[in-house]
C-alpha cells in the first residue's frame, strides 16, 4: 500500500448496479441493455458486462486502478439494445470524486451517483469503492474469506436441516409416545413383582424399549447442541480481519475449517434420515461421532478465546460485548429468499395508483398502524409488495419483510418471527439492542414455538426502541402460510400481537380476502381494505404489461415485424380481465410455448370455445385449460405425473421425479394399485411443454409451480377430470 502522502493509490472500484430513472424508462419504447464503462482522464480503463434487460442492471463487478491525485475518473452508461443496428446510446455519466478517491476509507464506502445527460438526470450508478491492501494481505484475505464463506452455507445449510427435525409431526408423535411410555413404566413397576405370568418379562422389555427411545431423543437434543457449537465457532472465526491474526491463527483456522466442514456433512447427512433408521443406526455408529465433533468444537473454542493473538483481536479490533451480540444473532434463523425481491418490482408506470394511496399511508403519522390489501389471485398482490419494499428499502424506511409462498418453500412460519427480528436488527441501532436483550433475557427464545417468539422479538423490541421514525414490516400472500392448522396459530398470534404494534410500527398485510385472516385481523384495517382487484383500475396497466412482455417477440421472431396487432393486444387484455398472473402466463406460453410458434400459440388462447370459457370459475381457468389441451396427453398419464407434482410436499427435479415414479428414458409399462396401465417415458417432455405454468431449470432443479392460482385449478376445478 503506498505510503501516507504518495501520489499514487490503489483502489477497488465495484460496480453495483444501475436503476433508469422513470421518465428515461417511460420515454424508451424497448426495455435497454445496460453497459457501464468506466474512464481515467478519459481512456476507457474498464468496462462492466451487457447487462439483461430491464430498468434496473446489476453486476457487482470489480475492477483494480492505480489513482495518481490529478487524475479524473468518470463512469459512463450506455444502452447496448441497438447493437445490431450500428447505434450505441449514451444515457449519461458521473463523476467519480476525487477527493473520494484519494482519501477512501478503511472500509469499503457505498456511494449513490447521479448519471446526467444535458443536465437532465437519467438514473443512479451504485458503487461500492476501498483502498486495496498489500499483495500478501490481498491474497491471505482472499483465501480466508472464502473458506469463511464455505463454512458460513455449510453451517446455515445444517442448522436449518437440524431445526426441522424437531418441528416435523412424527417428533411429536414420538415425543408424546415416549411421556406415555414412561408413565406405563412407572405403574408397572410395582406390579412386576406380583407373581403374574409374564408380568415381568413385559415391564423389562417396556423398560428396555423405553431406554433405547429415550436414548434418540437425547441424542437428537445433542446433535441440535451440536449444530450450535458448529455455528458459535465459525460466528467467532467469521469476526477475524487482522492479517498477522491470521497468520498467527493459522493452524487453528485450518483446524476449525476442516472440522467444520466435516460436522456440517455429518449433520446433513443425519437429518436425511427418518426417525427409525437415526434410531438404528445410533447406537452403534453416531453416539461417538457427535461426541467427538462436539470435543473437537470444544476445544477449539478454548484455542480462540484463551490464545494470545485473540486476546490482542478483541482488545484493539472487538470489544468482547459485540462477539456476544453476534453469537447471539446467530441464534436468529433468517428463512432463506423470504425477503423481497427487486426482480418482481412493477412494470414501471404501472399500479401507481395503488402505491401512491400505499405509501400516503406509511408517511401519515395518524394513520392506523396495520394496512390490508386484498384481492382474488392473480390480481397483483405480490408484485406490488415487492415494489412497496424495494422503495422503503432505498428510502431506509423498510424494517422487515416476508414473503410466504407455496410454490418457493416459503409456506411454513415457523421461521417467520426469526426472520423479522433478524431483519430489525439492520434497522437501527437501538431496536438491534432491544432485540438481543430479549433474547439475553430469554437465551432458548429461538427454538421456542414462532407463537411465543412475537412478543418479545417484535413488539416489545419495537416499544422498547422508542423509534422516532416507526418502521414498515411488509407481509405478503398470509394465506399461503401452511395448512389451515398452522396457519390458525398463526394467525391467533397476530390477533394478539397486531393492536399492539400498530402503535409502534406499521404493518403492511397482503392476502385473498378469506375469513379467518379478516378475523383475526384488527377492525381498523378490515373495515375498509385496499382491493387490488378492481377491474377499471388495472385493466390498462394489464394492457401496458401486455404490450411490454410481446415487443420481445420481433428480437426473437424477426419475420413478426408488426405482430402482434393492436386488436391481438386489446383482445389479450380483454380476456386477461383485470388478472395480472393471466396476462403473465399467457405472454410467457405465446413466447414460450412448446410449438415455438408465437402466432399459433395465441390463437390457442383467445379461441377457446365460448361456452367453455363462460362456465370456468375465473378466467385463468379457462386459460389453463387452453394450454393444457394444446399438447393433448393420455388421461391418466397426466395424472399421475401431473398429480406428483403437485401434492409433493418438497418439489423435486424432473431426474428425481423419475425416480419415484419409476420412469426412464425407454418406455416403461406401469400397472398402478387400482389396475390402471400406463406406457410412459421420462416426464421431462410434458414438464418441458408445460413450461408456462411449471418451472424447472433443468433435469436437476426442482420442478415448481408457477402460481398458487395452478394449485388451485387442478385441486378445486373439475377441468382435471375431464383433461
Amino acid at each position: 500500500m503506498p505510503v501516507e502522502g504518495s501520489s499514487k493509490r490503489k483502489i477497488l472500484l465495484r460496480v453495483a448496479k444501475f436503476a433508469s430513472s422513470q421518465h428515461w424508462y417511460k420515454g424508451n419504447f424497448h426495455r435497454p441493455q445496460v453497459q457501464v464503462l468506466v474512464r481515467v482522464n478519459g481512456r476507457e480503463a474498464a468496462s462492466t458486462t451487457v447487462a439483461s434487460k430491464g430498468a434496473t442492471a446489476v453486476w457487482n463487478e470489480e475492477f483494480h486502478f492505480t489513482i495518481n491525485q490529478e487524475d479524473q475518473v468518470v463512469l459512463q452508461v450506455y444502452d447496448r439494445s441497438d447493437k445490431q443496428r450500428h447505434h450505441v446510446g449514451l444515457i449519461g455519466e458521473a463523476d467519480v470524486d476525487q477527493s473520494f478517491m484519494q482519501t477512501p476509507p478503511a472500509d469499503s464506502k457505498y456511494l449513490i451517483l447521479d448519471v446526467k445527460k444535458d443536465n437532465k438526470s437519467h438514473g443512479s450508478v451504485h458503487i461500492y469503492i476501498s483502498t486495496v491492501k498489500d499483495d500478501e494481505q490481498e491474497s491471505a484475505n482472499e483465501k480466508v474469506d472464502g473458506k469463511v464463506d464455505t463454512m458460513k452455507e455449510a453451517v446455515q445449510r445444517a442448522q436449518a436441516k437440524i431445526g426441522k427435525l424437531a418441528e416435523s409431526p412424527s417428533y411429536d408423535s414420538f415425543k408424546e409416545a415416549l411421556t406415555g411410555l414412561d408413565i406405563v413404566i412407572k405403574i408397572m413397576e410395582p406390579l412386576s413383582e406380583f407373581p403374574v405370568p409374564g408380568l415381568k418379562t413385559a415391564y423389562q422389555l417396556l423398560s428396555n424399549a423405553y431406554g433405547i427411545f429415550n436414548a434418540q431423543k437425547e441424542r437428537d437434543e445433542n446433535v441440535e447442541n451440536l449444530a450450535v457449537d458448529m455455528a458459535q465457532l465459525w460466528t467467532i472465526l467469521s469476526e477475524i480481519q487482522s492479517f498477522e491474526m491470521i497468520k498467527s491463527m493459522k493452524e487453528v483456522f485450518d483446524a476449525v475449517a476442516e472440522v467444520t466442514e466435516e460436522c456440517a456433512e455429518f449433520l446433513d447427512k443425519y437429518a436425511e434420515n427418518t426417525f427409525t433408521q437415526r434410531l438404528v443406526k445410533g447406537y452403534f455408529v453416531l453416539d461417538g461421532k457427535i461426541s467427538s465433533f462436539r470435543d473437537s468444537f470444544n476445544n477449539l473454542k478454548e484455542r480462540l478465546v484463551r490464545g494470545t493473538s485473540v486476546q490482542t483481536w478483541v482488545t484493539v479490533e472487538r470489544e468482547f460485548r459485540n462477539v456476544n451480540a453476534k453469537l447471539d444473532l446467530q441464534t436468529l434463523v433468517e428463512a432463506n429468499a423470504a425477503s423481497f425481491d427487486e426482480t418482481r418490482t412493477c412494470l414501471p408506470d404501472t399500479r401507481e395508483g395503488d402505491l401512491e394511496r400505499i405509501l400516503h399511508w406509511v408517511d401519515n403519522k395518524s394513520a392506523y398502524g396495520v394496512y390490508w390489501l386484498t384481492g382474488v389471485a392473480g390480481c397483483g398482490k405480490s408484485t406490488i409488495s415487492h415494489t412497496l419494499a424495494k422503495r422503503l428499502d432505498d428510502s431506509h424506511r423498510l424494517g422487515a419483510s416476508f414473503f410466504f409462498s407455496r410454490t418457493r418453500d416459503l409456506d411454513d412460519p415457523q421461521l417467520f418471527c426469526t426472520t423479522i427480528a433478524h431483519q430489525l436488527t439492520r434497522y437501527s441501532p437501538a431496536l438491534r439492542q432491544a432485540i438481543l436483550d430479549s433474547i439475553t433475557k430469554d437465551p432458548g427464545i429461538a427454538k421456542k414455538p414462532f407463537a411465543s417468539q412475537m412478543g418479545p422479538l417484535i413488539s416489545e423490541a419495537i416499544l422498547k426502541a422508542r423509534l422516532s421514525l416507526p418502521p414498515v414490516i411488509v407481509i405478503d400472500s398470509l394465506d399461503e402460510s401452511g395448512s389451515p392448522e398452522i396457519r390458525g396459530r398463526l394467525l391467533t398470534m397476530l390477533r394478539l400481537e397486531l393492536p399492539k404494534l400498530a402503535a409502534h410500527a406499521k404493518i403492511f398485510i397482503t392476502s385473498r380476502d378469506e375469513p379467518d385472516i379478516r378475523g383475526a385481523l384488527p377492525a381498523l384495517a378490515t373495515r375498509q381494505p385496499h382491493r387490488a382487484d378492481v377491474k377499471d383500475e388495472t385493466r390498462a396497466d394489464v394492457r401496458r404489461f401486455i404490450q411490454s412482455q410481446l415487443s420481445e417477440v420481433v428480437l426473437r421472431f424477426p419475420y413478426l415485424q408488426d405482430w402482434p396487432s393492436t386488436e391481438d393486444v386489446n383482445q389479450l387484455a380483454h380476456y386477461a380481465d383485470g388478472l395480472f398472473v393471466w396476462a403473465s402466463v399467457a405472454c410467457d406460453f405465446i413466447l414460450n410455448g412448446p410449438d415455438q410458434d408465437p402466432v399459433a400459440q395465441l390463437e390457442t388462447i383467445v379461441s377457446a370455445d365460448p361456452a367453455e370459457r363462460a362456465k370456468a370459475e375465473s378466467s385463468l381457468d379457462a386459460l389453463y385449460l387452453a394450454i393444457l389441451r394444446r399438447r393433448p396427453i393420455d388421461r391418466d398419464a397426466f395424472r399421475y405425473i401431473i398429480g406428483s407434482i403437485i401434492i409433493l410436499g418438497e418439489p423435486l427435479s424432473p431426474r428425481d421425479l423419475d425416480k419415484l415414479l419409476g420412469l426412464s428414458n425407454v418406455t416403461t409399462h406401469l400397472t398402478l394399485v387400482d389396475g390402471t396401465k400406463l406406457h410412459l417415458t421420462s416426464c421431462q417432455g410434458l414438464v418441458a411443454s408445460l413450461a408456462s405454468i411449471l418451472r424447472s431449470d433443468g433435469p436437476d432443479r426442482p420442478t415448481r409451480i408457477v402460481h398458487a392460482s395452478v394449485f388451485d385449478f387442478f385441486h378445486i376445478s373439475s377441468y382435471l377430470i375431464a383433461a
